[in-house]
């Protein structure tokens, strides 16, 4: 994984638990791959239905 991709990862693991990234960075690696995947799926609950929302809404401009 390059380093741009396990920043997004610390990143969003970090923004969704509001935890400081330094703690987030300090992790081990399989660590924070576990809380990724909770991220992940918190945000996918969470923001799903706007971004279908919002999907639509463009669609209907063109």
């Amino acid at each position: 994984m390059s380093l741009a991709r396990w920043r997004a990862v610390a990143g969003r693991v970090s923004a969704t638990f509001s935890t400081p990234l330094a703690d987030v960075m300090a992790m081990h690696w399989d660590e924070l791959l576990l809380w990724w995947n909770e991220a992940r799926d918190i945000d996918r609950e969470r923001w799903a239905p706007l971004r279908q929302l919002a999907g639509r809404a463009d669609r209907s401009g063109e």
